[in-house]
């Protein structure tokens, strides 16, 4: 029978409150949560068409120690701290350096947990709120820069550490959590991994196409500009001009953004051929807070259309987390 057991300590869970809270939503949704000698990786499916994922890698940690006892003549045991190299395998470029998920499937845990209920421990200290600056203008439904104002809110005081620990035996994920001298212990139950989620291979699955990197507030200014009562956006990516377009259509006439390929907006890019699908602005709105916490982002598309949206997110001092977006576009 498989043993395996997990032990982690951060001495600032900051990191890791922001990045659950960037794809963390209202509803109850489970959260895969998959570990392995590269980090914690946080999913969550939303709907058919898309899926969050929160990368946290273990360099953010002080302690990581992954044992892994597949059988008894099998054994393995990895060790990961804070002073292994950094990982740059992501188009050679160090910034969006994030292959935590390309770990082979034998050394890695893998269940499942209620991201909500995860996150109602991690800031039972206090820690960080998302607020919106503009809700009291106006309500959500008709507020359409909803996402342009998200800001962060440090409601700690003091820096509250943290001690993961979760063993195959009890299938429990246990939390110490210590902030100025008080200890408080959380025993959350964990469920069966949820496997159905098929959008993350579906990026992987055919070419990659175009890929870019941005600064994200010209992308943020661009959805601010997008009315909501549009049904879809439409992306265009080319080797020419305009080399990369958004628009929507509504019943007041077709909004077009088009960038240049100014280094002030965007930074890097590879482009192959010309790409040009439609993805529903509902699915689009999903990214949203993720990408008004961020400084940079990430674009690729493949041959089929599958995009996706990776997001730099400034934590605390000068660390950054990662948190991507994986949507399906529109069927024709």
């Amino acid at each position: 029978m498989d043993s395996y057991s997990f032990k982690a300590s951060i001495n600032n869970i900051k990191p890791l409150i922001i990045s659950l809270k960037a794809i963390a939503s209202s509803q109850n949704y489970n959260t895969n949560c998959l570990i392995s000698n590269n980090g914690i990786i946080f999913s969550i499916q939303n709907s058919s068409s898309v899926e969050a994922r929160a990368y946290i890698k273990n360099s953010y940690f002080q302690e990581y120690l992954l044992e892994l006892n597949q059988s008894e003549d099998n054994q393995e045991t990895i060790k990961e701290t804070q002073e292994n190299e950094e990982d740059n395998s992501i188009d050679n470029n160090s910034e969006f350096s994030n292959d935590i998920d390309n770990t082979n499937k034998e050394s890695k845990i893998i269940f499942s947990l209620n991201i909500n209920t995860l996150l109602d421990c991690l800031t039972i200290f206090g820690g960080f709120q998302l607020s919106n600056s503009n809700s009291t203008k106006s309500s959500q439904k008709n507020d359409k820069n909803l996402n342009s104002e998200i800001n962060i809110i440090d409601t700690s005081k003091t820096r509250t550490t943290l001690r993961i620990e979760y063993k195959s035996s009890t299938k429990r994920l246990d939390l110490l959590l210590e902030d100025n001298g008080v200890i408080t212990v959380c025993k959350l139950n964990t469920y069966e991994f949820n496997e159905n989620s098929e959008i993350g291979l579906m990026l992987k699955q055919y070419p990659l196409i175009n890929e870019l990197i941005l600064n994200s507030k010209w992308l943020n200014d661009t959805f601010n500009t997008i009315d909501n009562s549009c049904d879809d956006i439409t992306i265009r990516i080319s080797p020419e001009a305009p080399f990369f377009e958004i628009s929507a259509t509504n019943i007041s006439g077709t909004t077009k953004i088009e960038y240049s390929k100014n280094p002030e907006v965007i930074e890097t890019c590879n482009f192959k051929a010309t790409t040009i699908f439609s993805y529903k602005y509902t699915l689009i709105t999903n990214i949203f807070k993720a990408l008004a916490l961020s400084t940079k982002t990430q674009i690729k598309i493949n041959s089929e259309g599958v995009l996706q949206f990776l997001f730099m997110i400034p934590t605390i001092d000068t660390s950054v987390c990662f948190v991507d977006y994986i949507i399906i576009p529109s069927a024709e």
